[in-house]
């Protein structure tokens, strides 16, 4: 497998502002228009990474709340970006943990960045 360009590693912090410019449109936007212009936008960019995780199963869910986390975006935060219940979030939370053997959310997040995010979201969802 060919590496891909990390960009959470490589500019961090412009990462972490297009995140938060995303949040903001979104919370102006109707979802379901939010969500048809990801998958264009996924399918125009030919990335079935984001085609994926924007489709909406479980697996991409819980990709969705890790990359997230990794971001530093907190849990309320990303309920009500994604209009969904703090439970709802809580219960994606603790399937990842389960998954990855995290007992501690700061365990979880600094497994999360150690993650290079050019490859697969399977190491999450397995």
């Amino acid at each position: 497998m060919t590496a891909k360009l990390d960009p959470f590693a490589a500019a961090p912090e412009l990462m972490k502002n297009w995140v938060r410019t995303s949040i903001a449109i979104a919370s102006s936007l109707d979802p379901k228009l939010i969500g048809l212009v990801e998958i264009r936008a996924s399918q125009i960019n030919g990335c079935a990474n984001c085609l994926n995780m924007h489709t909406g199963t479980e697996e991409c869910a819980k990709a969705g709340l890790a990359l997230a986390l990794r971001l530093g975006i907190s849990l309320a935060e990303y309920a009500g970006i994604h209009r969904i219940s703090q439970n709802t979030v809580h219960t994606q939370l603790g399937r990842i943990r389960e998954k990855s053997g995290c007992h501690r959310l700061l365990e979880l997040i600094g497994k999360l960045k150690q993650i290079a995010l050019g490859y697969s979201y399977r190491d999450l969802s397995q």
